[in-house]
């Protein structure tokens, strides 16, 4: 029997490019890669063509799946309810159907209201159970401003460095939240599955020597860190291969 993988991704700073970014790697690599969503997202049609897949809208699994099996990678989401604009994920019943056709599925698993950094709720992140893998993003841009600015769940960044929300956000700080904030709770919860933290945004010189610092005061954790800059991959200027 057919074996499909779910990875779900986490955090803030670049989930939806990462999921679109591995999805059509995976595709190209001869993979059926279904996206979806266990909270709010907003793909748009133009996401999905500049990636290689079509975006369908309306929740229907059997439609997914036949997607899948002719463009090899499709985002497969619904209207959010109370919500224009935004969308939400298949439901579990349509999301049986379509990982029939899928080899591996891709879920946004948290939001972050466009900001590039955050810290989950008691009730975060909203990980698949079944899920095989966790990809937790953080998006350097979010260092040295004003906690208030870049943030998403400020209180609970307070909460877990002892700063206030008028002063900046240091590597140390952003090293203690994906720390304490997420590693520790998908330990506890998902015992056993493979997180891995990709530290995004490294597009200047200063930012990436920053991501080396967060990578270091790491460097205890189980979880591999990576840094990696979506917008020089856009350009052709680097590789992205999440094997």
């Amino acid at each position: 029997m057919k074996k499909t993988e779910i990875w779900s991704f986490i955090g803030a700073g670049g989930k939806s490019t990462l999921i679109l970014l591995t999805g059509a790697e995976k595709a190209r690599q001869g993979k059926r890669v279904l996206v979806t969503a266990t909270t709010h997202t907003a793909f748009t049609t133009e996401d999905l063509e500049r990636a290689g897949g079509i975006l369908l809208l309306g929740g229907d699994g059997t439609l997914a799946a036949a997607a899948l099996e002719r463009y090899g990678l499709a985002a497969a989401v619904r209207e959010a309810d109370m919500e224009p604009g935004r969308q939400q994920g298949l439901s579990e019943g349509e999301l049986e159907k379509a990982m029939r056709a899928a080899n591996l599925v891709l879920v946004e698993a948290d939001g972050s209201r466009r900001r590039p950094f955050k810290a989950p709720a008691e009730y975060e992140p909203a990980v698949h159970p079944a899920s095989s893998r966790i990809l937790l993003i953080a998006g350097l841009t979010a260092l040295d401003a004003p906690i208030r600015e870049n943030c998403h769940r400020t209180e609970e960044i307070i909460r877990l460095t002892g700063r206030n929300r008028d002063q900046i956000l240091r590597t140390e700080d952003m090293a203690a939240v994906i720390r304490e904030g997420y590693l520790e709770k998908c330990s506890r919860l998902w015992p056993g599955v493979p997180v891995t933290v990709i530290l995004n945004q490294a597009d200047t010189r200063e930012l990436r020597e920053k991501g080396m610092e967060v990578q270091k005061l790491l460097g205890e954790s189980t979880a591999e860190v990576y840094l990696f800059s979506a917008r020089t991959f856009w350009k052709g200027k680097e590789r992205w291969n999440m094997n």
